[in-house]
C-alpha cells in the first residue's frame, strides 16, 4: 500500500513538474471541496509543497502546506525502508510501527492528526489558498 501511494505521489508531482516545464502552468486543481465551495481543504497546497521540496525550496514548501513536508518524508523514507526490510528479510518497519503505537497510543495519535488538520485547514482558509 505504501509503495503504491508513493508511486502515485511521484507520478502526480512528476506530471505537475513536466506540465510547468512545458506550459508554464501547473495541472488543473483537483480539490473537489475547493472547486465546488471555493473553500480550501486541509490538503490544498500539498502538491505545490512537495513540488517545492523536489526543487529544494524548503521554506516555500512549508508555507505552501506543511503537510507536504510530511508527505515528502514519508514517500522518500518508507519505500526505502520497506525495500531494505525485504532485502534483509526483516520487519524493522513493522516493529517500529508497533512500538510507536504502543508508546503514543491510537487515541492520542488520532487527536494529534485531527488537531494538525484543523490548524492547517484554518491556516489555508486565512491565507486564501
Amino acid at each position: 500500500f505504501v509503495l503504491v501511494i508513493s508511486l502515485v505521489v511521484y507520478g502526480w508531482v512528476g506530471y505537475n513538474l513536466m506540465s510547468i516545464h512545458k506550459t508554464g502552468v501547473a495541472a488543473p486543481q483537483v480539490c473537489i471541496l475547493k472547486r465546488t465551495t471555493n473553500v480550501p481543504c486541509p490538503f490544498c497546497g500539498t502538491t505545490r509543497s512537495v513540488m517545492f521540496m523536489a526543487q529544494g525550496e524548503f521554506i516555500a514548501a512549508f508555507f505552501s502546506n506543511p503537510l507536504g513536508l510530511i508527505v515528502a518524508l514519508f514517500v522518500t523514507v518508507l519505500p526505502i525502508w520497506i525495500l531494505v526490510d525485504v532485502l534483509r528479510k526483516r520487519d524493522t518497519l513493522f516493529n517500529f510501527y508497533i512500538k510507536f503505537m504502543s508508546k503514543i497510543g491510537a487515541r492520542r495519535l488520532l487527536w494529534l492528526i485531527v488537531t494538525l488538520l484543523i490548524v492547517i485547514w484554518v491556516w489555508n482558509i486565512v491565507k486564501g489558498v
